[in-house]
């Protein structure tokens, strides 16, 4: 395998802040004062098999990770009787704690979402569902996938957005890497000469790792949907480029998007579609779908003029109409864009927060801090962004 991270001429702690994990996929909660703490309370659940046919969770060590008010971060556990279920007593009941749930079943991780007690809330009922796993990929589709290509700094900057569908009832954990040691599961295609790798959506940066044709994620794949966001650049050498990549999954619906009211773009597996118009910029639109695992999405660009820098609004605007990605394509856009930094005072606790998760992240990345305690210190930072965004949303009747 080449150094993926190499590519980019950054290193993978810098790569890594710029995540911007929202659906994320672990959210980190505050922990408590156990015993200490005036207010106490019980959290409890079921853990149950949603495989048919699956396996007996019976004695499955169950983990709760908990993040109190001061950030300190401490952790419990409890073995699942024979009907799946588990119980921790004694624990602070205080809005300033937060916990989360986790548990390993047939080498696949599972957390609950972040939990804290309401007020007078003495019983938090928390299930879990685990799956039986597999190494079969074939359940897999992309659902949609979105290309936008941006003409910016010489070169062109490309987000990629997929939609992924795990239709089966089984957990996909992809095959060892006797290499790495580490599992590969989904994988994704990059053009030659890529750089500037940046993840976002439920793609983990710590769970990536470099392939001969792009990168692999490493982190399971559980029953239902999942979210995978990244962009990289690539040089532009002349007015025209072709963009090629092979299809690693079957996908049902394909778009893509490129800048330039002059461009002319040519494909034979894509029909064109009209433009699209977002601020003062164009985009050349085209769509296609049933495209077959294993075959090669190819479209060529000529009449490109290469812009200096892209609007940041552009920016703002294609994360929220086109990818769609909430707070993951917004911490994106904060990192990539100057339009923060004449964002009104109210942004400074959202920016407190942003940075503080990405801190948090670096250390996760650098092994100093354990996954348990990471999960629920995010959670609990990540709980107060969105109640900041939700302040920000206007009433009813404003």
């Amino acid at each position: 395998m080449h150094s993926l991270w190499n590519t980019s001429g950054r290193g993978w702690a810098l790569i890594h802040r710029r995540l911007l994990v929202g659906l994320l996929l672990a959210a980190i909660v505050p922990g408590v004062a156990f015993g200490a703490a005036p207010q106490v309370g019980t959290i409890q659940g079921q853990v149950t098999n949603g495989t048919s046919g699956g396996g007996s969770v019976a004695g499955v060590q169950v983990t709760l990770f908990a993040t109190n008010g001061d950030n300190s971060t401490t952790h419990l556990t409890a073995t699942a009787d024979a009907n799946g279920h588990y119980e921790f007593k004694d624990v602070s009941s205080a809005s300033t704690s937060t916990y989360v749930i986790g548990l390993s079943y047939q080498e696949a991780e599972y957390y609950s979402d972040a939990q804290t007690f309401g007020d007078n809330e003495t019983t938090k009922n928390v299930d879990i569902t685990v799956y039986d796993s597999t190494t079969d990929d074939s359940a897999i589709t992309v659902v949609s996938a979105h290309t936008v290509i941006f003409l910016e700094n010489g070169g062109l900057a490309i987000q990629e957005l997929y939609v992924f569908a795990n239709m089966s009832d089984h957990t996909y954990v992809g095959t060892l890497d006797n290499a790495t040691g580490a599992r590969g599961t989904l994988r994704f295609a990059l053009p030659a000469g890529f750089a500037d790798l940046q993840f976002g959506g439920d793609l983990a940066a710590t769970g990536v790792m470099a392939s001969d044709t792009g990168f692999v994620d490493t982190a399971p794949v559980q029953p239902g949907a999942k979210q995978a966001f990244y962009s990289y650049a690539v040089p532009l050498k002349s007015g025209t480029y072709t963009y090629s990549r092979k299809i690693d999954y079957t996908t049902l619906k394909y778009s893509m998007l490129v800048q330039g009211d002059r461009v002319s773009v040519k494909s034979d597996n894509l029909e064109a579609a009209g433009t699209t118009n977002m601020g003062t910029a164009v985009f050349t639109n085209l769509t296609g779908g049933d495209l077959a695992a294993g075959s090669t999405l190819s479209a060529t660009l000529s009449g490109l003029a290469v812009a200096k820098k892209a609007s940041p609004m552009l920016w703002i605007g294609l994360g929220v109409v086109v990818v769609g990605l909430g707070l993951v394509c917004l911490y994106f856009v904060r990192r990539k864009s100057p339009v923060a930094a004449s964002a009104p005072a109210s942004a400074d606790e959202e920016e407190r927060l942003l940075a503080a998760i990405a801190d948090l992240d670096d250390d996760f990345e650098n092994a100093k801090i354990a996954e348990g305690p990471y999960r629920a210190a995010r959670a609990k930072l990540k709980a107060e962004l969105v109640e900041l965004e939700k302040a920000k949303e206007p009433t009813a009747g404003g």
